[in-house]
């Protein structure tokens, strides 16, 4: 892979934590356009505390979340761009003087055409049943807000 960085015309960096290989990544990357990509608002140093990762957190693992959001501000500051999936995150982005482009989260064509093909075919005398794939434990709350909904099904 850093061969492959060495040679790119762009780095994209999915808000990676820091590590030997970033570190690495980094060195091989110099020169080269690095874009910043997030989906969660985890790199402005002032909300550090109320990131739900590290709001959750206690001891030893709060400190690690933390150091870990205010890593990405610091790797967010030596990029020269941001894509993000929503238009807010992308005006707080613009804000640390970056270009940021939006690019949605989205369900592919071939995702919704399979759940179409699984749908026509299920059983209908079972319980409903929903996959939840959020990623961290910070989004259960998100989660959450959907409860009612879901009882009434």
């Amino acid at each position: 892979m850093l061969a492959a960085a060495a040679t790119a015309d762009a780095i994209v960096l999915h808000r990676p934590a820091r590590t030997h290989f970033s570190d690495a990544l980094m060195r091989v990357a110099a020169g080269r356009p690095l874009i910043y990509e997030t989906d969660d608002l985890i790199f402005d140093p002032a909300l550090a505390d109320d990131v739900p990762l590290v709001a959750q957190s206690q001891g030893m693992l709060r400190q690690r979340w933390r150091n870990y959001v205010l890593g990405n501000a610091r790797l967010l500051a030596r990029c020269d761009a941001a894509l993000t999936s929503t238009t807010p995150l992308a005006e707080r982005l613009t804000s640390t003087g970056r270009r940021a482009w939006v690019h949605p989260n989205a369900v592919s064509d071939e995702l919704l055409e399979l759940s179409d093909r699984v749908r026509a075919n299920r059983r209908r005398n079972r319980p409903l049943t929903i996959g939840y794939f959020s990623g961290t434990r910070s989004h259960d709350a998100d989660f959450g807000l959907i409860a009612p909904v879901l009882a009434r099904l």
